[in-house]
């Protein structure tokens, strides 16, 4: 067992074997995430036609999930006039509550229906919507049949795909610790225990190889599909009233029996109602998705389902700040 604790690569200096893992690091991720690419077989599959009747809710689900879908199903209650938005400035809450006088049921869709009447008994506020018992339990069963319907026509990433992605990231994590644990031993067995900078590279490179190298809810073909989604409706330059109607003083839909408005809202997101009188709606959900993120976790708002900082990499990649710092360590 000599040979494990004396050859060239267990004798080799601290810093520069330090140098040598990094480069091995920085080598497995590129590679990997190179490899990535490679996988996602649906870039040649053709690119879905736009329906004749789209569902702006399906598209809602596939551009953002299940929080997505809850918003747009309340900006089109408000929109129809079944809920009010309101303010509390004494508790400086924001409530969405029945109106006093509602319109016909039946201009609400199945899903629509199931909110209103399982949710909407009394006013939720924003951050309630997203608990338990809000509006994303109403809806899961519908996006449950959205999902299904995405993953058949492979604009979700397909399951096969993330397992083989696993597979290689696990592939790369165990040798990346494998090499990291044969020169701690080898240290060690030398008597020699600064070996703290090893060990901080290790874990950097196992949380920088697991965030950088992870899939997108998306596949290629379905975030082609949306781009093709956003460039046709943002050419019929639809845009939300710039002021408050009844839904009985509601245009008729312009878009293949779709009320345009929820329409654009489900392909873009509710940030599109910015400067209409539906400005609040981005700007309570906003504050709502801060508030919750802040609740779990202090890396930021999850509506972009990621956060930069998350995944930088810092300083423990780049050679400047860490060959400065490295020099006594891991057992030179």
């Amino acid at each position: 067992m000599d040979w494990l604790i004396e050859n060239p690569l267990a004798n080799m200096y601290g810093p520069l074997f330090l140098m040598v893992y990094a480069v091995l690091i920085i080598f497995l991720i590129a590679f990997h995430k190179i490899r990535l690419k490679s996988l996602d077989w649906t870039a040649k599959m053709p690119t879905p036609h736009i329906p004749q009747n789209p569902d702006p809710y399906e598209i809602a689900y596939l551009r953002g999930g299940e929080n997505e879908v809850a918003r747009s199903v309340v900006f089109s209650l408000v929109h129809k006039g079944f809920l009010i938005h309101t303010k509390d400035f004494i508790v400086k809450q924001e409530f969405f509550q029945k109106a006093e006088t509602l319109p016909e049921i039946r201009l609400l869709s199945p899903i629509e229906k199931k909110v209103f009447s399982s949710v909407f008994h009394s006013s939720k506020t924003a951050e309630e919507i997203f608990k338990d018992g809000g509006v994303t339990s109403a809806i899961y069963t519908y996006c449950y049949d959205y999902e299904q319907k995405l993953q058949n026509e492979k604009l979700l990433m397909p399951p096969e795909i993330e397992g083989v992605a696993q597979r290689n990231a696990s592939i790369a994590a165990v040798v990346i610790l494998l090499f990291g644990c044969f020169k701690l031993f080898a240290a060690i067995a030398h008597g020699r225990f600064n070996v703290i900078f090893l060990i901080i590279m290790a874990i950097v490179a196992m949380i920088v190889l697991f965030v950088s190298t992870k899939l997108p809810r998306l596949s290629h073909r379905g975030r082609a599909y949306l781009e093709e989604l956003q460039t046709a409706f943002s050419k019929l330059n639809i845009k939300p009233p710039s002021k408050a109607v009844r839904t009985n003083e509601l245009p008729q839909p312009a878009y293949a029996g779709v009320d345009p408005t929820l329409l654009m809202v489900g392909v873009f997101g509710v940030s599109i109602l910015s400067g209409t009188s539906y400005d609040y709606f981005p700007q309570t959900f906003q504050r709502a998705s801060t508030h919750e993120s802040g609740a779990v976790s202090g890396c930021g708002s999850s509506s972009s389902y990621g956060s930069s900082s998350c995944s930088s990499g810092g300083g423990c990649s780049s050679g400047g700040g860490c060959g400065g710092g490295c020099g006594g360590g891991c057992g030179g």
